[in-house]
C-alpha cells in the first residue's frame, strides 16, 4: 500500500491536519451579551439591505435592563421584514448584530408582568399589536413572544389569568392554540381565547375597531381554551383506512348484488402516522379512495 493508494488509511499527520482544519459548522460565532451593559455602544439601527426601520421595540428583563431590539422594516413592495438586533462579543470585539436571542426567549413586556403580579395577562402576536393592546386595555398586562411561540419562555405566566387574542387568520389561531398549551404547561390559573370570527381577515388590535364591533365585549366573552393531551396517541385515518385504538382496519366489499357484504378487516395494531407516500410505482397517494392499499411512513418498527 503506497501513499498514492486512494484507499489507504490516513496517516497520523493527516488526521491531525483534518482535526485542525476549520469547520464552518463548528465556527465560533461569538457570545451574546445579556443584559446589554450600560457602557455598550448605542445601536445605529441601519440594516445593510433594508435601511432604517420604521418601528423598533425594546425587550428587557424584569429589572428593565435591555436584552435586545426588534425592528420592523417596511419594504417598497408593501411587505415587511421584522428582525432582532442583539449585542455580541467575538474575536473582533463588541458589536450589535442582526441576530436573535437563544431559546428560551424572553417575552416582550416582562417588566410590566413583574410590576403587576396580580393583573390579568393579554397575549397577542407581535410587538406592534402588544403596544396598541396595552393602550386599549390598561387593566391587563399585554405581552407577546419573540419569533413565535415554540421557543419562548412562558414561565412568567405561572399562576396568572391569561387571555389570548389571535390575529383574525389561520396562522393567528394556530399561534393562539400553541400559546394556550404552553400556558397550561407552566401552570397558568386559567387560559382563554378570544373568538375572532366575523372580524376582517388579518385584523389585530393594532388596527382600528371595525364599525359595529365592541372590542371590550369580545375580550370579556373570551372562551376557555381546551387542554390538549400531547402524550396521548393521535390516530389518523387515511382514505378507506381507519385508525383507532384497535389498530388499522379497512372495509372490504365481497360478493355481488344481494350477496354483497362489507367486511371490516384488521390489518395491524395502532401506530402513529408521521407521513404519507405514493405507492411503490410513484403513482397514487397512500390510502387514496378505491386504492385498497396503504403506504404509511411511520415511526417505530
Amino acid at each position: 500500500m503506497t501513499l498514492n493508494d486512494p484507499f489507504r488509511p490516513f496517516t497520523p499527520e493527516e488526521l491531525q491536519v483534518q482535526a485542525n482544519a476549520s469547520n464552518p459548522l463548528q465556527k465560533d460565532d461569538g457570545q451574546i451579551i445579556l443584559p446589554v451593559p450600560d457602557n455598550a455602544l448605542a445601536p445605529e439601527f441601519i440594516h445593510s439591505q433594508y435601511g432604517k426601520p420604521s418601528q423598533k421595540w425594546l425587550y428587557t428583563n424584569v429589572a428593565r435592563e435591555p436584552l435586545c431590539y426588534v425592528c420592523r422594516f417596511d419594504l417598497p413592495n408593501g411587505s415587511k421584514q421584522v428582525l432582532p438586533l442583539s449585542y455580541w462579543c467575538d474575536d473582533k470585539g463588541y458589536k450589535w448584530r442582526w441576530k436573535g436571542l437563544p431559546a428560551p426567549r424572553p417575552l416582550y413586556g416582562l417588566y410590566r408582568l413583574a410590576l403587576n403580579p396580580t393583573a390579568p395577562v393579554l397575549i397577542v402576536e407581535g410587538e406592534k399589536t402588544a403596544t396598541a393592546a396595552q393602550k386599549r386595555f390598561t387593566g391587563f398586562v399585554c405581552v407577546t413572544s419573540l419569533g413565535g411561540a415554540a421557543h419562548s419562555d412562558w414561565r412568567p405566566l405561572a399562576s396568572r389569568e391569561v387571555t389570548i387574542w389571535p390575529d383574525a387568520d389561520e396562522p393567528g389561531l394556530k399561534y393562539a392554540n400553541e400559546v394556550a398549551q404552553s400556558a397550561f404547561k407552566v401552570g397558568a390559573n386559567s387560559v382563554s381565547i378570544v373568538n375572532v370570527e366575523g372580524l376582517p381577515p388579518k385584523w389585530d388590535l393594532a388596527d382600528d375597531a371595525p364599525e359595529g364591533v365592541d372590542i371590550e365585549a369580545m375580550l370579556k366573552a373570551a372562551e376557555p381554551a381546551e387542554v390538549i393531551d400531547t402524550t396521548a396517541p393521535h390516530y389518523i385515518s387515511c382514505g378507506e383506512f381507519e385508525m383507532s385504538e384497535r389498530g388499522l382496519t379497512i372495509e372490504v366489499e365481497t360478493g355481488r348484488g344481494q350477496n354483497k357484504t362489507i367486511e371490516t378487516k384488521w390489518i395491524c395494531r395502532a401506530f402513529e402516522v408521521i407521513g404519507r407516500a405514493r405507492d411503490p410505482h410513484g403513482e397514487g397517494w397512500a390510502g387514496a379512495k378505491g386504492s385498497g392499499k396503504a403506504w404509511f411512513n411511520c415511526g417505530g418498527g
